[in-house]
């Protein structure tokens, strides 16, 4: 069967072979009967959601309504397929795709580690946009866990060469450190060095501020809560060092998307509770100075029963199981 297509169709075709090594390729193949089924292989280390469209299609019907939003686990997933219903097959077909997962069960109740060593003093200091007003020095957030911004990190006043711990547990999706401009104070910088990690729930955190190659871990790598992930560098803004923590999670696929790359995410932030020395779980008072902590029960709270047996033999091999 000969397969008549538009010449925009022929250029994707072209083009996605030089595009082996992105993040997210989408891709189909024709079948002995003619069908052609589509896949989207995932070579990232977490969830993609992915939007489809066929704005044109003839002589051919989908097996899913258009436009076509589903989830891509990292390697190969099926997505629909075109079967043919006469005559010669014709379609143009946009991609677009964003991190994180449709409707996810985010847990915003979650206590989270200071990013920054037991034992360590450090004065926090939130920055929130809209929906929530910014809070000043003394106040007391009271924000409640549904009340979810639309901008919201902590940030913990540091020394240059500390070092950057895990919040949570989680697998590390994004690393990018190459940039010495952090390092160098000045006013305003178009980069910034920082860790991303995905949890269980599908949200997000990113880390920062690190030193230029300061990255204690890699993509694809699972660390757990309390591990060291990076050495803080200096800040873009001039503040001083300092480490940095926001946590969000795509809320929706927004309707935009480009053929070329990633599309716009719809990220919802969530206001960060801390457990701390002495003052136990909470949100934290903008300027206030905290004692970093890290309880066995916070560090361990999203083990399986497998996990935390494993976890304790390496952490107290000295330590005797009583039946």
């Amino acid at each position: 069967m000969k397969q008549l297509v538009p010449f925009l169709l022929l250029t994707q075709v072209f083009v996605l072979p030089l595009m082996a090594q992105r993040t997210l390729n989408l891709e189909y193949k024709q079948d002995q009967q003619g069908n052609f089924v589509f896949s989207c292989t995932n070579r990232g280390w977490c969830p993609y959601i992915v939007r489809v469209d066929l704005p044109t299609l003839e002589n051919a019907r989908a097996d899913h309504a258009m436009p076509y939003i589903t989830v891509v686990r990292p390697g190969v997933t099926r997505l629909f397929k075109l079967t043919q219903t006469g005559g010669d097959v014709k379609f143009k077909y946009t991609f677009g795709y964003s991190k994180g997962c449709l409707d996810p069960p985010v847990n915003t109740g979650f206590t989270y580690l200071l990013p920054v060593a037991p034992g360590k003093q450090a004065q926090a200091y939130e920055q929130a946009v809209s929906p929530a007003t910014p809070l000043r020095a003394g106040d007391t957030a009271t924000t409640g866990a549904a009340d979810l911004r639309s901008s919201y990190s902590i940030r913990f006043r540091a020394k240059s060469g500390d070092t950057l711990y895990a919040s949570r547990r989680g697998t590390v999706t994004d690393v990018r450190v190459s940039s010495d401009e952090n390092d160098q104070g000045v006013e305003t910088t178009g980069t910034a060095n920082f860790i991303e990690i995905v949890h269980a729930d599908c949200s997000f955190a990113q880390y920062g501020v690190v030193k230029k190659d300061g990255a204690l871990v890699k993509p694809g790598q699972f660390v757990e809560a309390g591990q060291p992930i990076g050495i803080i560098g200096g800040d873009k803004f001039g503040r001083g060092s300092e480490a940095r923590i926001s946590v969000r999670y795509n809320r929706k696929p927004d309707e935009s998307h480009d053929i070329q790359g990633e599309q716009q995410a719809a990220w919802a932030y969530v206001p960060l509770k801390f457990w701390t020395k002495r003052n136990g779980r909470g949100m934290l008072t903008h300027g206030a100075t905290y004692t970093s902590e890290f309880p066995e029960p916070i560090v361990t709270q999203e083990m399986s029963k497998a996990e935390l047996a494993k976890w304790k033999a390496k952490n107290h091999p000295g330590a005797r199981t009583h039946k």
